[in-house]
């Protein structure tokens, strides 16, 4: 077997999960109005403004919870308006999600 083959597989495994693990917290995907928590877990409050939020919505997105420079940031990618991403940061629940990630920061 060649030598560069082994070299190739690790390549690949490493491009994988740079591009296709995700940094999320928390996740919730948007599809055609319909959304679901597939990561992690929100207040209910929380969910429920963003049920208000989202009716009507056409095509596919995410709303991810990500930790950038100590801070937890709500980031929306996809079909969502700028005023539906904006409604969502006002009532994201930080204080929330910075107890979570301080523990599992203990864990790593």
């Amino acid at each position: 077997m060649p030598v560069w083959i082994p070299i190739l597989i690790v390549a690949l495994v490493i491009l994988y999960m740079l591009f296709m693990g995700s940094d999320a917290i928390a996740e919730i995907r948007v599809k055609d109005g319909e959304w679901k928590v597939s990561k992690g877990s929100f207040r209910k409050d929380f969910l429920q403004e963003v049920d208000h939020i989202l009716q009507g919505t056409q095509g596919k997105g995410r709303i991810k919870v990500v930790n950038k420079y100590n801070r937890y940031q709500l980031q929306c990618e996809g079909n969502l308006s700028e005023g539906q991403e904006q409604q969502l940061r006002n009532i994201f629940p930080e204080e929330d999600h910075r107890s979570v990630c301080s523990a599992l920061k203990k864990f790593k």
